[in-house]
């Protein structure tokens, strides 16, 4: 231990004399020569870095992979170099931010040291802290990390999934608050509380098997726990004629929140053809396009209560979407003497400019064949039955659509 310390103490000594040399050469203290130079260094412009410290991560035992982080240094495009040593002396090809331990570092602790390099400053090196002694076990191995299940709100329980690990493996869990250990939270369930509003969970889960060191994995962050939950009690609602031009709107929905406070909050709107976002439709009202024809609409609410956590919930869908439809503002009827022989006359209604229009009388409801014009002389068949017609709108690039007249009962009598 005392030719580790010695070995550490001569690495910091030779970094600190770079350093004094390089700082002689920086401030312009021309004819100091360095050592092994027959010459004096020339000045140069070269400026100290903003220091990192250098850490360590991952268990010191035989076979287990360990990891160097620089730490935080300035400038921060420097480049960096690893060298680990193992009881003060120099790991022969050890030159990697990664370090796995073997048979010959067994017993001893373990450091690594960073040169840290940049256009314009000085070659600088730090050196971590020691670990612990590396152990002769493997450790066990964790081959897939936990996972947390449960929504990040206040009351909910949160549930681990431990991942998987060595066969054999016995875990325990320690549940973390913006990674700081929760103290008795030591189960693979956690119930969210009031300490935990706005900050993120983790969880760490140690692997222990006999004959192996321990090993920890820790899961990835919740999201930053919120207070509470909003429930919806009634879906949007689309209003609207799905046809072609046609405006249509999307109510909020009901919502209602588990919380004490009352709800304040706002909502955002994205509409789906066939299923599919329609790119900047992000109203709460659209007006159907060209393209939307034959598809059902349907619209995402996402409301963002203050202090609850967003609840996204659809609507229903329309009915396929037509053309655009033919407007009809007058219903059509007829006139003419109600009884056999006699001509009635048609009279269309009002509709949309530029319509044709098509004609078909009824008795009692069913068209009469053939009578297709805008007038129809009544037979001895009609007597006693119910006559209406029934007028046909077309217009090119529009539905066509119809309306009756109303409904008259024809005489028996001559």
């Amino acid at each position: 231990m005392n030719n580790q310390k010695s070995a550490r103490a001569f690495r910091s000594f030779s970094a600190a004399t770079a350093l004094v040399l390089a700082a002689a050469v920086t401030t312009g203290s021309a004819g100091i020569a360095a050592p092994g130079l027959a010459s004096p260094v020339t000045a140069q412009s070269e400026m100290p870095m903003a220091e990192g410290v250098p850490t360590i991560t991952g268990t010191p035992a035989r076979g287990q992979t360990l990891a160097a982080d620089p730490g935080t240094w300035a400038p921060t495009d420097a480049q960096y170099t690893y060298q680990w040593f193992y009881g003060g002396t120099p790991i022969p090809g050890a030159t990697n931010a990664t370090y796995v331990p073997d048979e010959q570092t067994v017993g001893y602790a373990l450091t690594v040291q960073v040169s840290a390099t940049a256009p314009g400053y000085i070659l600088t090196l730090r050196e971590s802290a020691e670990t612990s002694r590396v152990t002769a076990q493997e450790a066990v191995e964790n081959f897939t990390a936990p996972r947390i299940d449960g929504l990040a709100t206040q009351g909910y329980v949160q549930r681990a999934t431990p991942g998987t690990w060595t066969p054999g493996t016995t875990v325990s869990y320690q549940w973390l608050r913006n990674g700081v250990p929760v103290p008795g939270a030591t189960t693979y369930s956690y119930k969210l509380g009031a300490d935990d509003y706005s900050r993120q969970i983790s969880v760490r889960v140690t692997g222990s098997l006999a004959g192996r060191t321990p090993t920890m994995a820790t899961s990835a962050l919740t999201p930053r726990v919120n207070r509470y939950i909003v429930h919806n009690t009634a879906l949007p609602v689309i209003t609207g004629t799905p046809a072609r031009g046609q405006v249509l709107s999307a109510s909020t929905g009901i919502w209602r929140g588990d919380g004490p406070w009352t709800l304040s909050g706002t909502y955002s709107y994205q509409w789906y053809r066939a299923g599919e976002p329609i790119i900047g439709a992000t109203a709460a009202r659209y007006t159907l396009v060209a393209a939307d024809v034959g598809s059902r609409i349907l619209v995402k609410v996402t409301y963002r209560p203050v202090d609850y956590t967003p609840r996204s919930v659809l609507s229903g869908e329309t009915r396929p979407v037509t053309l655009p439809l033919i407007s009809n503002t007058a219903l059509p009827t007829f006139t003419g003497t109600l009884k056999a022989g006699y001509l009635l006359t048609s009279r269309p209604g009002t509709w949309t400019p530029g319509v044709t229009l098509s004609y078909q009388w009824q008795r009692n409801g069913a068209n009469i064949t053939g009578a297709t014009a805008p007038t129809y002389r009544l037979s001895t068949l009609d007597r006693g039955k119910g006559i209406r017609v029934k007028v046909i709108a077309r217009k090119a690039d529009h539905t066509s659509t119809y309306r009756h007249s109303a409904t008259k009962v024809i005489l028996y009598s001559r």
